[in-house]
């Protein structure tokens, strides 16, 4: 998987902008046909919730685009399993089908990737 490119989403949705940025970056990588995964730890497992409200909120919500990463060529789509947990969710409640990783999974995907970007 060399050459690969890891985007890491920790922040949860509508406290930033940083979730969508992340996603347009992401999406960018995807369709210049370069090899891109992403990683969602932390509040950023939040980004994956389905059936999300932000009436509330300024910040646009980036949780229905997720999805057409597919589409732009995004292989991978890994959930830190103990993040998912400590924040009461499960995998049912995600948006798109992804890989769980447990912590001590972390490192080898991180090395793996060439570049690593996250906000």
């Amino acid at each position: 998987m060399e050459g690969r490119i890891l985007y890491i989403f920790d922040n949860a949705p509508h406290t930033s902008a940083h979730g969508l940025e992340m996603l347009e970056a992401s999406m960018v990588g995807a369709s210049m046909e370069l090899g891109v995964d992403v990683l969602f730890i932390g509040d950023g497992v939040f980004q994956l919730k389905s059936h999300q409200k932000t009436t509330d909120s300024r910040i646009k919500s980036a949780t229905k685009a997720f999805p057409a990463l597919v589409d732009f060529g995004v292989e991978t789509f890994y959930v830190h399993s103990p993040s998912l947990i400590a924040r009461g969710l499960d995998t049912a409640e995600l948006i798109v089908e992804s890989k769980l990783l447990e912590s001590d999974e972390l490192a080898a995907v991180i090395q793996k990737s060439e570049k690593v970007v996250t906000l």
